[in-house]
């Protein structure tokens, strides 16, 4: 006996099994968007040719440091911890705080824990989630931190962002 699959089978098979469910939207309510709980962003003073940087990472991503550029992603009611990694060539935190007053995910400077180990804060459970053809809404906060060595204190722009779809 022989076995010949048609194109009109091959269709029919392919549209039972987009109908069954296997390409739901993002936008779906009855598929809804899950951020993470809580992240931690983990910091260590780079220096290169002479001038010192940040390089980061978070605990989403541990694979994939920057260097002064972090897009850290976040969700309504994420716990957001930033932390000095071993060795990390920082004396102290000083602050973290949003860029600019009165955006909508960062709602004001972060708390320390530990006397300026560690600070914490956490997004508005009503902070906005994009929709339509928004991609993430962001927004840029500061670390001013003291190196080491030389009591250097050192400010950078990093980003938190809410993304559409996860």
């Amino acid at each position: 006996m022989k076995n010949n699959l048609t194109f009109p089978t091959v269709f029919v098979v392919l549209i039972t099994i987009l109908f069954a469910g296997g390409c739901d939207s993002a936008d779906d309510p009855g598929n809804p968007i899950t951020y993470p709980e809580k992240v931690t962003i983990y910091l260590k003073l780079h220096i290169e040719d002479g001038k010192k940087f940040l390089e980061m990472y978070d605990s989403a991503n541990p694979a994939s440091s920057v260097i002064n550029d972090l897009h850290t992603v976040v969700g309504p009611a994420t716990k957001v911890v930033w932390r000095r990694t071993e060795d990390s060539g920082i004396r102290s935190l000083k602050k973290v705080g949003p860029k600019e007053e009165g955006g909508p995910i960062f709602p004001g400077e972060a708390t320390t824990i530990l006397f300026n180990k560690r600070f914490r804060v956490k997004v508005p459970e009503d902070a906005p989630v994009p929709t339509g053809q928004i991609e993430y809404i962001e927004e840029a906060y500061y670390i001013i931190f003291v190196e080491k060595e030389t009591g250097e204190e050192i400010k950078i722009d990093p980003y938190l962002r809410i993304p559409r779809q996860l």
